[in-house]
């Protein structure tokens, strides 16, 4: 069997296969796709659009802070995962 990617992404699981990315939510004890995509590119557009929707935001300063947050989010997912793949 083959290991493909999987890290956590501030509450969600983005996991891979052979043919897509999937975005994950914890239900009951598993982890359920709820999004698919073609590329990582798209994966992680997908997760940023859904976190800014859900930030509550009501002023364009607040939604450019939600975005800088969530962007930074990303890139430390991206690093932790790069960091545990050098340790392995």
């Amino acid at each position: 069997m083959k290991d493909y990617a999987e890290f956590e992404l501030d509450g969600l699981i983005v996991k891979s296969d052979a043919h897509q990315w999937m975005v994950c939510e914890r239900k009951g004890g598993r982890w359920i796709p709820v999004t698919f995509h073609i590329t990582l590119e798209s994966t992680f557009k997908s997760v940023r659009e859904r976190k800014l929707r859900e930030s509550g935001v009501s002023s364009a300063q607040e939604f450019l802070l939600a975005l800088s947050r969530e962007n930074q989010k990303l890139v430390d997912a991206i690093t932790e995962r790069s960091k545990n793949a050098d340790s392995e």
